[in-house]
């Protein structure tokens, strides 16, 4: 009798073996697995395992119910309880639902080794394996916040003069670079930690050094009424509007006023700026979407 108990339990065990996906690079980089589990007696993978295996951007609209991921610099939108992706311009069904578990998604493994490899090109499925070009990584891992202004330059000045946006704008960066670093697992730099004034050049100096994946300048307004309130974001952009060149021309005079008048204004000549929009001309999209 033990033996045949014995010989049923391994049974038992082989029926419900699942097994995880591997996948190979066309690089040194070293062979990882995708980590399968059966949910529903269909197989599926946590929708997190892109990250470890594609290095891919993963962000989710709770209220559109969406998932969006991004690898080798390409967004698939998935629909949470639904088993469609829109990817460009093209939908794709692969049978089985998308799942919400406990606040983790999952995807069908018959995505991975049907849909995937048939979307992307860098991605073929071959007896049992995945085979890919190494992985791009766009994942965010370093941020600089730039308080506005500081020292010499005090910004916007309250009606009493007793408010500078210089003060302001140093608070509310130190408030968020906290939170970024309790919230998110990234590095979190400040262009200015105290009262004092940077020019333009050195805060993108700092930026540029330190390698930084997006950079924020916080700045703040002044108004007559009390009443006024609201928040604007500006962002690199080829089109501008009248108002966004007065914001502009209205910054851009720190140049003149604190850096040494004409003198400094050369060092951002139009050439300057003219490169400098070329060479972010790639992360418009990106810059558009972060605001």
């Amino acid at each position: 009798m033990k033996r045949s108990y014995w010989l049923i339990f391994i049974i038992f065990l082989s029926f419900n073996l699942i097994a995880d996906i591997s996948i190979e690079y066309d690089s040194a980089l070293s062979a990882e697995n995708i980590i399968t589990t059966n949910i529903n007696e269909v197989d599926y993978f946590n929708v997190y395992e892109f990250d470890k295996s594609f290095k891919a951007v993963i962000s989710e609209d709770i209220l559109d119910r969406r998932l969006y991921v991004n690898i080798y610099g390409k967004q698939m939108v998935f629909l949470v309880d639904s088993s469609y992706l829109l990817f460009g311009n093209d939908i794709y069904n692969f049978i089985e639902p998308v799942i919400q578990e406990e606040g983790k998604y999952f995807l069908p493994v018959s995505f991975l080794v049907n849909i995937l490899p048939e979307i992307y090109d860098s991605i073929t499925f071959k007896d049992g394996k995945l085979f890919a070009h190494t992985p791009v990584d766009n994942r965010i891992e370093t941020i600089v916040i730039d308080p506005g202004h500081g020292g010499k330059d005090p910004g916007a000045i309250s009606y009493t003069k007793s408010n500078f946006e210089k003060d302001i704008v140093l608070s509310v960066s130190k408030k968020l670079q906290k939170k970024l670093k309790d919230k998110m697992d990234v590095e979190v730099l400040l262009t200015r930690n105290s009262d004092k004034f940077v020019s333009l050049h050195d805060r993108t100096k700092f930026a540029n050094q330190n390698n930084a994946d997006l950079f924020v300048s916080i700045h703040c307004n002044a108004h007559y009424s009390s009443k006024a309130h609201g928040v604007e974001v500006y962002y690199l952009s080829s089109a501008k509007t009248d108002e966004a060149r007065a914001v502009e021309a209205l910054e851009n005079q720190v140049v003149y006023d604190y850096e040494g008048g004409e003198e400094a204004v050369k060092k951002y000549d139009d050439l300057a700026f003219i490169l400098a929009d070329m060479a972010q001309s790639e992360h418009l999209e990106e810059s558009y979407d972060l605001s």
